[in-house]
């Protein structure tokens, strides 16, 4: 079984890719988001005219519109490349449950990530 373990409680580092165009960051693991990866809004400009415009429930129950990508996320470690969508809002980079889903992830007393295929 490969894994991962960051020791950046509760991030860990993602890499991912939209047409050509290609990043790595610390992602915080978010369960309260149902997509894959959310990028901040100013990569907008770097990546151009999105592939949709999705609607988005926020926690307060309003809803938002975002660009949307095809694109593919990678937890770095596992070198799995996961084909997903990936939206642009707000100014951090969030990973979401449709993409943990896919593995075993194990939250460590509040001091590191376990994410094991």
């Amino acid at each position: 079984m490969r894994r991962v373990v960051s020791n950046f409680f509760p991030f860990v580092e993602v890499a991912w890719e939209v047409r050509g165009q290609q990043g790595t960051a610390l992602a915080f693991l978010d369960t309260g988001f149902d997509g894959f990866l959310i990028l901040p809004a100013d990569w907008f400009g770097q990546l151009g005219t999105p592939d949709t415009l999705d609607w988005w429930q926020l926690a307060d129950g309003s809803y938002i519109i975002t660009p949307a990508y095809e694109g593919t996320i990678t937890v770095l470690g596992l070198e799995q490349a996961i084909p997903g969508k990936i939206v642009l809002v707000g100014g951090e980079v969030i990973v979401g449950l449709r993409l943990l889903r896919r593995y075993l992830v194990t939250l460590e007393r509040g001091q590191r990530v376990v994410i094991e295929l």
